[in-house]
């Protein structure tokens, strides 16, 4: 066979795409995002920006969370006059740090669940379902599909910063009162319903349906069967608290 017939008959290599190209397309073209990832995994850059701009979010928005938590404690039925004083006394304590405190815990928080995320996913896809998937695929399915999250937050935090309030509402618990925000329901729907969270959970189970070969339905278990056994543990949580 001569160079010419095997160069001929070879497969063209295609470029990957630029990181501008996938975070452009991760919102208009998001499938195309993951056959590129089921080629040649690129989990770090996502991860960074995650990282990055949401601990930013979290810096500038922690003291209108703060302020949000004194009028749920200063509202509350459910504590008692000392208990409400304490409450206040602590976070005005911790107002003058505010910004540090959001930015220190939010950074935590992101590496955290971005880890326990891609084990969860990795476990269910993997070893429940018996698919195949590297680390580098699951992480950076997890983590490009997040740039859809990373989106909302700036959103989010536009919105706050211009009501000058942390009950942002674009989510379901728009249908509770004003007053809401203290009810046990409103921070369920506002997260869970949240209209950029249900988004990236699409885009994450059609994209794991991609790596894993799966079904919309089988990769719909991997994402919302550890998302549920987590709501519920929290919700156990929350209650016994």
């Amino acid at each position: 066979m001569t160079e010419e017939n095997v160069t001929a008959g070879a497969i063209p290599e295609t470029k990957p795409d630029s990181v501008g190209s996938m975070l452009v397309n991760i919102f208009l073209e998001p499938m195309k995002v993951f056959r590129q990832i089921q080629l040649k995994p690129s989990w770090l850059v996502p991860f960074v920006i995650m990282v990055v701009v949401l601990s930013v979010v979290g810096m500038l928005t922690t003291p209108y969370q703060m302020d949000l938590q004194r009028q749920m404690i200063e509202t509350s039925t459910d504590m008692q006059p000392q208990e409400q004083q304490r409450a206040l006394d602590g976070l005005e304590m911790a107002a003058p740090f505010a910004h540090w405190i959001g930015l220190g815990t939010t950074f935590v928080f992101v590496i955290l669940i971005f880890f326990v995320a891609v084990g969860l996913l990795m476990l269910m896809g993997n070893v429940i379902l018996g698919g195949e998937a590297s680390f580098k695929q699951i992480a950076s399915a997890y983590g490009w599909s997040s740039m859809i999250g990373v989106l909302g937050g700036i959103v989010k935090t536009a919105l706050t910063l211009w009501t000058g309030s942390a009950d942002v509402r674009l989510s379901l618990a728009i249908l509770l009162p004003a007053d809401g925000f203290s009810s046990p329901l409103y921070g369920v729907l506002n997260s869970v319903t949240d209209i950029f969270f249900v988004w990236q959970m699409v885009v994450l189970i059609f994209g794991l349906a991609i790596l894993y070969r799966f079904s919309k339905g089988r990769a719909a278990a991997v994402v919302l069967i550890p998302l549920a056994v987590i709501g519920g543990v929290i919700a156990v949580l929350s209650m016994a608290l």
